[in-house]
């Protein structure tokens, strides 16, 4: 999915049983610049989010971070999964605490 998106970003869900599922870009701008994707957070089914970084970043990027923090503000503990060129990456959502600094 994602070899076949590049040189575009691409995003979806990993369910239980490793059923993975793309989810079309719903952004409104340039799908160079963005991705926004539609889902049921309350699916019980959903292990992980995915998407896909074509540049090779291997780690969550600057827009990638304030995405994951307000899903685990609200509950939403799903790992996270990026996919580059070369390899897969995955990262378990952790609440920060920013009064703690």
């Amino acid at each position: 999915m994602a070899i076949a998106a590049y040189p575009y970003e691409t995003c979806g869900l990993i369910h239980k049983h490793n059923i993975i599922v793309e989810l079309p870009n719903t952004f409104a701008g340039d799908h160079k610049l963005g991705y926004d994707m539609e889902f049921n957070l309350h699916d019980p089914t959903i292990k992980a989010i995915w998407h896909s970084h074509p540049n090779g970043l291997e780690v969550p990027s600057r827009d990638d971070i304030p995405c994951i923090q307000l899903l685990a503000e609200r509950g939403f503990n799903f790992h996270h999964v990026i996919v580059t060129p070369k390899a897969v990456f995955e990262y378990e959502a952790k609440l920060i605490d920013s009064s703690a600094a």
